[in-house]
């Protein structure tokens, strides 16, 4: 996205928000032995799912240590997870494909997922979708060792704005992890709010904006406020390389790929070391 092309008219390359590159996901590879999934297809996304957050709803304040839901066909993937989680002091359920997952969330919500993309049966995508038009907005950290620009855009419509790519770290997850779930946590009574909606911050007088609420917002495919949010934002500080790349990010959502790609050269005339809009 951010190329030496002027005239490029659509990303190509791997879409970051700071994390790590997209990647790929292939076809499910179908699997025998497990009944239902057609119907899964077909009618279980209009079903609400029970304990689920209402869309747009502000998250109740935790009595409990968060949930988090890890869905991998891979052991080892999902054993790396729960050992790393729990040490952190996070409650770790465990699903080997989509089909499993949706029967998990229906007795029991979480406070995120780590979706993996390629899965056999019921992959990371159709789950998501399957979440999405359920009216499920729990936030997604997509999981992926194959590179897709369309997967990456459609992923993001569905609100999962945070990648993490294989092999994983346990470093890596644990800063997502921590800043997903931050960020989903209610405001404090009494906390003023600055242009982008959270506090602003001012360090030898400029703003330092916090974005939180321009990413819960494109979490739950809030895209107008988003956008409201991102004007605030600039105009406080125009000056913002993160801010920029949101707004690039935000545009691939509108499939306006040729703006998108502009946001993105602003943020590096901004700062041409800022490591998400090099990569977008």
């Amino acid at each position: 996205m951010a190329r030496s092309d002027p005239t490029l008219e659509c990303p190509s390359e791997g879409l970051d928000l700071g994390r790590v590159e997209l990647d790929h996901s292939g076809e499910p590879a179908m699997r025998e032995g497990r009944p239902g999934t057609d119907s899964l297809r077909r009618s279980d996304s209009s079903r609400p799912i029970p304990g689920r957050r209402p869309s747009g709803s502000e998250a109740p304040p935790r009595s409990r240590v968060p949930r988090v839901l890890v869905v991998d066909d891979e052991p080892h993937i999902r054993l790396m997870s729960r050992m790393t989680l729990e040490t952190d002091g996070y409650e770790v359920v465990e699903a080997e494909d989509g089909e499993v997952a949706l029967d998990s969330l229906r007795g029991s919500p979480v406070d995120l997922i780590l979706l993996d993309v390629r899965m056999p049966l019921l992959d990371g995508m159709e789950t998501l979708r399957n979440l999405r038009e359920a009216g499920d907005d729990t936030p997604v950290v997509i999981v992926t060792a194959h590179g897709s620009v369309p997967d990456a855009v459609e992923a993001m419509k569905l609100g999962a704005i945070d990648f993490l790519s294989k092999p994983l770290t346990p470093e890596t997850m644990r800063r997502v992890v921590s800043e997903v779930i931050a960020r989903h946590e209610p405001t404090r009574p009494g906390t003023v709010m600055g242009a982008a909606g959270r506090p602003t911050v001012t360090v030898a007088d400029r703003p330092v904006l916090d974005l939180t609420t321009v990413k819960v917002a494109l979490n739950r495919r809030e895209f107008e406020r988003a956008a409201d949010l991102l004007e605030r934002a600039l105009d406080t500080d125009p000056n913002s390389a993160e801010a920029h790349t949101l707004m690039g990010v935000l545009l691939e959502c509108r499939v306006q790929c040729h703006a998108a790609y502009h946001s993105y050269r602003k943020a590096l005339a901004v700062d041409p070391l800022h490591g998400p809009a090099r990569e977008n």
